[in-house]
């Protein structure tokens, strides 16, 4: 995605990231846990966030790294 517009207001998009706690299930069990660098797109207009396979890959990549830890 590169000089998107936001499907909200006709805005242009631009890529980002941020830190964020997020929380995911993985075989029934609830993962409470830190995203630092969690990509996504907002507009630089209306302020719409959109997440895209690139943020998903981040979430797992954390969801990931947060269990390994935990079973060190």
């Amino acid at each position: 995605m590169t000089e998107e517009k936001c499907y909200e207001c006709g805005g242009t998009m631009q890529r980002k990231t941020k830190p964020q706690d997020a929380r995911a299930k993985k075989d029934g069990i609830l993962y409470r846990f830190h995203v630092s660098e969690l990509p996504y797109w907002v507009c630089n207009s209306c302020g719409r966030e959109l997440y895209d396979d690139a943020t998903n890959d981040a979430i797992t990549d954390a969801l990931e790294s947060h269990i390994r830890e935990e079973e060190d």
